[in-house]
């Protein structure tokens, strides 16, 4: 069935992954979601303490049910870990060397 481009928009892709032995289901960002968290990397390259702030806030955005996770619940996560999973959501999105997959999502 063919549609039309704007009857997509909003429609999210995502998928399961394997996270600290559970499985977690990730959104794909959005083009406004990577804007935004391109700014935040500038900012962050005239101070590095920002950098976790980068990590928490994809996790935040693409983790289903994490959006309001706060300074305390991610610092009872293993930075590792953490690190794997911001990674794999932004080679998810298209960021990394990846192909993306994925299902829709109305």
């Amino acid at each position: 069935k063919i549609v039309s481009l704007r009857s997509l928009i909003g429609k999210r892709i995502n998928k399961t992954i394997t996270f600290m032995g559970a499985e977690l289901e990730i959104n794909k960002l959005t083009v406004g979601q990577v804007t935004r968290i391109q700014g935040m990397a500038k900012d962050a390259e005239q101070d590095d303490s920002k950098s976790l702030d980068i990590l928490k806030e994809v996790i935040r955005i693409a983790v289903v049910g994490a959006a309001d996770f706060t300074d305390e619940d991610f610092a009872e996560f293993p930075l590792g870990e953490l690190t794997t999973l911001s990674n794999e959501i932004m080679s998810f999105s298209g960021l990394g060397n990846a192909q993306p997959e994925g299902k829709f999502q109305a």
